[in-house]
């Protein structure tokens, strides 16, 4: 990662940034995706209005009170930090003039986020996340991540483990067509409320790996179609998903239509004796089959 010390906790004393503070690191000499903004320039993009923002970054720039966009022109080209505090309700979103600039979220901090809707969607060059146990996003009150991180196409690991979701009622295309993306830790969601998964994982033929989704409250989805299109578990976890299911949700699961890729189970076990009973009790599974 990517750190300029400049703004490295500029609040007091080091040791981190501004907790309260949303942080990215972005490339000003980065092109395409609609990018219009000089080599040297890197555009802080909005969406609607309820913004009153302040800008600091590594060169010792200062923004204040910002309610629209805002293009920074640094001294010199390539790579930067930017720490935004105050009210930013979208940390991006899929109009943002840079966004392919953006190449690594460093920190989440708390700036009255409103939504998820659409915010990472095709930010083609982001890197990373914050992974846990860095603090999450603050999302009180937010209601929809429908496709919130579709198409990022160079994350290879998330570990969004122990967000707090429980206000949110949409994962609608949450995560599909990440090219790159081959594992994922969703740990500890809470989904009492949620309605909506269908194609959460869907098009990402490198994902191996998806931890925590056996955990998960099924009393309100009643959509799951294609869930996870072409995405896998390991055979660890899908057994672990079925044996879960199986145990807790056979009668009570709104939704009983579930694609798991290709996903397999292990044949003649307590997996596949569970796979068997849900779909006694009316349930559709897609999945590799016993191996």
């Amino acid at each position: 990662m990517y750190t300029n010390t400049a703004i490295y906790a500029p609040e007091s004393g080091g040791g981190g940034f501004d907790p309260a503070a949303y942080v990215i690191i972005v490339d000003t000499t980065a092109t395409g995706g609609g990018t219009t903004s000089s080599s040297n320039q890197y555009t802080v993009g909005t969406l609607g209005a309820g913004y009153n923002y302040d800008i600091i970054t590594d060169d010792g720039q200062t923004f204040t009170s910002q309610t629209g966009n805002r293009t920074i022109t640094f001294a010199v080209s390539g790579l930067h930090t930017i720490q935004i505090t105050g009210t930013f309700p979208r940390f991006l979103n899929y109009g943002s003039p840079d966004k392919n600039k953006t190449i690594e979220i460093v920190q989440w901090g708390d700036t009255g986020i409103t939504t998820l809707a659409n915010t990472f969607e095709g930010a083609s060059r982001i890197t990373s996340f914050p992974s846990s146990p860095s603090p999450g996003p603050v999302l009180t009150g937010v209601t929809s991540c429908r496709l919130g991180f579709r198409d990022t196409d160079a994350v290879v690991s998330i570990d969004f483990s122990n967000w707090d979701t429980s206000t949110i009622t949409t994962f609608h295309n949450m995560f599909p067509l990440c090219a790159a993306l081959t594992s994922i830790d969703i740990t500890g969601w809470d989904m009492n409320g949620v309605t909506d998964v269908e194609f959460f994982f869907g098009g990402n033929g490198n994902l191996q790996s998806i931890e925590g989704v056996w955990d998960w409250d099924l009393s309100t989805i009643s959509n799951s179609g294609l869930f996870m299109g072409d995405a896998d578990f390991t055979t660890a976890q899908y057994n672990r998903l079925l044996i879960e299911w199986d145990a807790t949700w056979k009668t009570t699961a709104l939704s009983k239509n579930w694609a798991f890729g290709q996903s397999r189970y292990s044949a003649s076990s307590a997996a596949s004796t569970a796979r068997a009973a849900l779909i006694t009790a009316g349930w559709t599974i897609t999945d590799g089959g016993a191996i």
